[in-house]
């Protein structure tokens, strides 16, 4: 969350207007540890064995881990990125390129009921219509499946120190991605998962994810609540953990079953 090398605001965009666009970086090695901890949480606590697709999968990094922990028994996935697939299907995966929005309409019913759980690593940010997209999952897959995700949360103090100094700055990755379509507080990522039909376990806790930043606010102020904090000219009244989670966390990670 704090690579001096970033764009940022003006320099993004600069960099945008040059002839040659920015290519949107992927990774092939890292993947998001809260995400596979939360689908280890889901097999500790209801002994279920996982055949998993993944939407927007990058280069595969998330459904190899998955694998080689034997976390899941099966992994198929989809990217928008020719080259991200190419790198996955390199390592032997079950990728295909495809939008989130395609691949919902062109799996066949007797495929798409072969799995029972469903990624969303930081993708469901980047559609144009999450809602109606989960709807529409809802509605194909099987009842006992399990959806995990993981939303930036758009109150990071990041976020709110650049609205105290009056500046809206787009990033090149992170909470305020260039690319980022729709941006969700903690109580809009539960909404989002509820309106489509999706049930939260309330024995399954989310999982907040941290930059040093975040993580040194949290420890300062947990015990302090409420408590004001400035962000530039912009002063906050964080009355509860709730609160100071989402000032905190860039990040949630999430998981809901279809009952």
């Amino acid at each position: 969350m704090t690579d001096d090398n970033r764009l940022k605001g003006d320099s993004l965009i600069s960099s945008r207007l040059l002839p040659t666009p920015i290519k949107r970086p992927y990774s092939s090695s890292y993947f998001n540890s809260n995400v596979v901890s939360m689908i280890t949480n889901i097999k500790s606590n209801y002994s279920v064995d996982f055949n998993c697709f993944e939407f927007g999968c990058g280069g595969g990094a998330l459904g190899s881990a998955l694998l080689q922990s034997h976390l899941i028994t099966s992994y198929s996935g989809c990217d928008s990125s020719e080259e991200a697939c190419a790198s996955a299907q390199k390592d032997g995966l079950d990728v295909q390129l495809s939008t989130c929005e395609s691949v919902i309409l062109a799996l066949p019913d007797s495929c798409i009921k072969d799995f029972n759980l469903f990624i969303y690593a930081d993708v469901l940010e980047h559609l144009v219509d999450p809602w109606a997209h989960l709807k529409h999952l809802h509605s194909r897959i099987r009842s006992g499946s399990w959806l995990v995700v993981s939303i930036p949360c758009f109150f990071h103090h990041s976020n709110l120190t650049s609205i105290g100094n009056f500046r809206f700055d787009y990033e090149e990755w992170g909470v305020m991605d260039f690319t980022h379509l729709r941006h969700f507080g903690l109580q809009n990522i539960i909404s989002l998962l509820q309106l489509t039909g999706f049930s939260i376990p309330s024995n399954l806790p989310l999982i907040p994810s941290f930059d040093p930043e975040g993580s040194h606010l949290f420890e300062k102020t947990q015990t302090s609540l409420p408590a004001v904090v400035n962000f530039g000219d912009l002063s906050f009244t964080i009355r509860d953990i709730n609160h100071l989670l989402q000032v905190c966390a860039y990040q949630f990670v999430l998981c809901a079953q279809k009952i």
